[in-house]
């Protein structure tokens, strides 16, 4: 499985069209659902991985904001310690983040969860929220 999420994400980064490098698979009800792998199973990683392109992915795409800069969204680590996202957030800028496991401002970084209750929520699709000073 793990060479078939590879071969996906092969074919996710580099297709004009992209559609998705995550599994799917159905549930009780025959519905389609991303397929999970819950920690210390094999593909754990793998699969939060391809998570995590698929939601940099779809940031990308959202357009700007004329109102509000939107923070960027990063990949970082690797296959041993773990893959997470960084949203990049300029200092002392009311910006509009996409949802990330950390919020890096400066020199300091912190857990969404921490972040999180400090945030409005907006009508982006995928979802941003409107952050409005730093530190929260």
């Amino acid at each position: 499985m793990a060479a078939l999420f590879a071969e996906s994400e092969t074919v996710f980064v580099t297709s004009p069209h992209p559609l998705s490098p995550m599994a799917y698979r159905s549930d009780d009800n025959g519905c389609t659902v991303p397929y999970t792998a819950p920690p210390g199973h094999p593909l754990h990683q793998t699969v939060r991985r391809a998570e995590r392109l698929l939601a940099m992915h779809e940031y990308h795409q959202q357009p700007p904001d004329p109102a509000l800069p939107h923070a960027t969204l990063h990949l970082l680590g690797d296959a041993s310690e773990g893959w997470h996202t960084r949203a990049l957030w300029p200092e002392d800028t009311p910006t509009l983040l996409p949802e990330a496991d950390e919020v890096q401002a400066g020199d300091r970084t912190i857990p969404w969860s921490e972040l999180a209750p400090h945030l409005t929520p907006t009508t982006h699709t995928p979802p941003r929220w409107l952050a409005r000073s730093w530190p929260p």
